[in-house]
């Protein structure tokens, strides 16, 4: 048994329970094809005032996407766990795409972090404990291991942090 399948095994027979089972489903389903995340850009790019972050968030998730749903999921190819560990189960079903990185979480993060960079930490701090916890569900629910949960969190700050700079760098004057 490896780390990853003893973390998630544990987690599965010493934390879940129906009512976080109901919560974790919940949470995950928040950050469900990045729809919170899109919807969240697309109001900040109305005030002129947050209209650069909306449009990074938005930029932050398209490459987040290319990344690691287009690039890195493909090229890793990594079964899911509950494919691979004895005894671990799912709490919301098989899926179909692989499980390196998460998808959930790098784009969660990939969000959450310009957020958190560019607007007043009373958004900020709940964008990245959204993030955390979205992250947390994907474990709980049994469809990642934790490596796939701590690099698509690394992968979707790192992208955050680029697509920030860049933006800032030569779109200052062009996004008004």
């Amino acid at each position: 048994m490896t780390f990853d399948g003893d973390v998630l095994l544990f987690i599965q027979d010493n934390i879940r329970c129906e009512v976080l089972d109901l919560v974790f489903k919940g949470i995950t389903m928040l950050g469900e094809l990045g729809t919170l995340w899109i919807v969240a850009g697309i109001i900040l790019i109305i005030p002129k005032k947050t209209r650069k972050t909306g449009f990074t968030v938005l930029v932050a998730l398209l490459m987040s996407l290319i990344i690691n749903n287009g690039i890195i999921k493909h090229i890793v190819g990594r079964a899911r766990p509950y494919d691979m560990v004895t005894g671990l189960e799912t709490v919301i079903g098989e899926l179909k795409d692989s499980s390196f990185p998460s998808g959930h979480t790098a784009s969660s993060f990939a969000a959450a972090m310009v957020i958190f960079r560019n607007m007043s930490k009373k958004f900020g701090v709940p964008a990245i404990i959204l993030a955390v916890l979205i992250g947390i569900s994907r474990m709980y629910l049994g469809v990642h291991y934790p490596t796939d949960v701590i690099f698509g969190a690394i992968s979707g700050i790192m992208i955050a942090l680029t697509c920030d700079y860049i933006i800032k760098s030569i779109g200052h004057k062009s996004i008004r």
